[in-house]
């Protein structure tokens, strides 16, 4: 064999796993995006209105609450999509809560496991607080209305029963 054909087969070789190499990274890059694109409408069509309810009823008692948005900042490994009940018990001044320092219930929608994750903050008198994952992840198809009321509630609960 003579030795640049030994180049060239080598060169067509390592030309072929980039080749490779990108069609993988395109393909997971689009199954990212189209999780971004069913988790953002989920979160539109089912989670943002189960949270404005939660809220509304936490409202009708003298509670102050914000719906938020997160969408993902692409790259940094931060921010995944997601949406979060922020709480502020009466008699506190929301405008001046910090990020730990008031119940919160967040569902996110982590596009590189395509899984669903909660998160929550349960505060506790005298300043104490907790904050982690709440459960277990979720396929997207999983969740309802109903799973995501159940779980929000069940966390503001916790902060309003330690209170």
């Amino acid at each position: 064999m003579d030795p640049f054909d030994q180049l060239d087969a080598a060169m067509n070789a390592y030309d072929d796993r980039k080749v490779q190499a990108r069609a993988a990274a395109d393909q997971k890059r689009a199954e990212e995006d189209a999780f971004i694109a069913e988790f953002s409408n989920f979160r539109s069509i089912t989670a943002h209105p189960v949270l404005e309810e939660i809220g509304n009823r936490l409202h009708q008692r003298g509670h102050e609450f914000q719906v938020e948005m997160n969408d993902p900042v692409r790259g940094t490994g931060r921010r995944p999509i997601g949406i979060t009940l922020h709480v502020y018990p009466a008699g506190t001044d929301g405008r001046h809560a910090t990020r730990s320092d008031h119940p919160q219930f967040t569902i996110n929608g982590d596009p590189y496991s395509r899984k669903v994750k909660f998160h929550s903050v349960i505060t506790y008198p005298g300043g104490g607080m907790q904050s982690g994952p709440e459960g277990t992840d979720y396929n997207l198809e999983e969740l309802s209305a109903d799973v995501l009321r159940t779980k929000a509630i069940a966390v503001i609960a916790k902060s309003f029963a330690s209170r």
